[in-house]
């Protein structure tokens, strides 16, 4: 059915599906979640990239995800903004009218409407769907860099040191609270950090162990190369957290994280005692 239409090119958006004819199409698989915490964002140009070479070829690309509504429909949005130059409710209008259940989350419109300001200078502020919030692309702060970060290695084990504009924004954010003379609110911010990562990839699956790898990376091995934070202090701050309210209150939720932070606390202090031979999560620099 799919050579009937010529489909040549197939971008699968889902992480619930394999690539179900890897010898009879081209395949771009992009193993996205369709929640708040998924970033797409750092996919589009690939994924308009793809979209032409089908194009280019004669060839016609299928996106598909587990609904249609979603995922598929952010893939799609991104690269008539990127490669017919459109505005996003231009492009949200036409893909509407083929399809009338699209229906991008608000995290993704919220990434859509960031790429068109990168494109067109300005972006539309025109509701398209009831959960639309109508936002303005926010000013990148820690927890956007940090979801941007996690949800990159989660997709596709991208190095962490491939996000210079959001490690510089994590570190600035860290040497903010790091002259301040109370304990307090550095390890407050540390407590947060964490969460923000464990809450989205707290369980055993592989995407949580490559986002959890990366997380690690930045406050042992980023952090202290930056000069911000010293191993030996990382782990005071760790063990600190493990005995905090909010934190405890967030293991209610994902257990699992007080054994990452317990495992990771060791490791720090072993690297301390043995700089040498580092047992700290690292991401290849290829």
């Amino acid at each position: 059915m799919l050579r009937q239409y010529r489909i040549t090119h197939i971008v699968n958006m889902s992480c619930e599906y394999e690539n179900a004819f890897p010898n009879e199409f081209i395949y771009m698989r992009v193993p996205a979640k369709d929640t708040l915490t998924e970033r797409l964002g750092p996919w589009f140009y690939n994924i308009a990239a793809f979209i032409a070479d089908a194009n280019k070829s004669d060839g016609i690309a299928l996106v598909h995800c587990q609904q249609g509504v979603s995922r598929s429909a952010t893939a799609i949005l991104s690269s008539l903004i990127i490669n017919e130059r459109m505005q996003l409710t231009t492009a949200f209008q036409l893909l509407k009218s083929a399809a009338h259940e699209v229906e991008p989350n608000p995290t993704f419109l919220k990434e859509l409407r960031a790429l068109e300001k990168e494109i067109h200078g300005k972006c539309s502020l025109e509701k398209l769907t009831v959960l639309d919030q109508c936002d303005e692309p926010a000013t990148l702060d820690w927890k956007e860099s940090i979801a941007i970060i996690l949800a990159s290695a989660a997709l596709a084990d991208i190095p962490y040191h491939k996000h210079t504009k959001e490690l510089s924004c994590i570190a600035m954010a860290f040497d903010n609270v790091k002259a301040s003379t109370s304990s307090t609110e550095s390890e407050s911010l540390l407590t947060d950090f964490l969460i923000a990562g464990l809450e989205s990839f707290g369980g055993n699956t592989e995407r949580d162990l490559r986002a959890r790898a990366a997380l690690e990376s930045i406050l042992a091995v980023h952090l202290p190369q930056c000069g911000i934070i010293t191993p030996a202090r990382l782990q005071e701050m760790l063990s600190g957290i493990l005995e905090s309210e909010s934190f405890l209150d967030f293991t209610m939720d994902v257990p699992r994280a007080t054994s990452w932070v317990k495992e990771l606390c060791q490791r720090v202090k072993e690297d301390t005692a043995d700089p040498g031979k580092s047992t700290v999560a690292t991401q290849s620099k290829d």
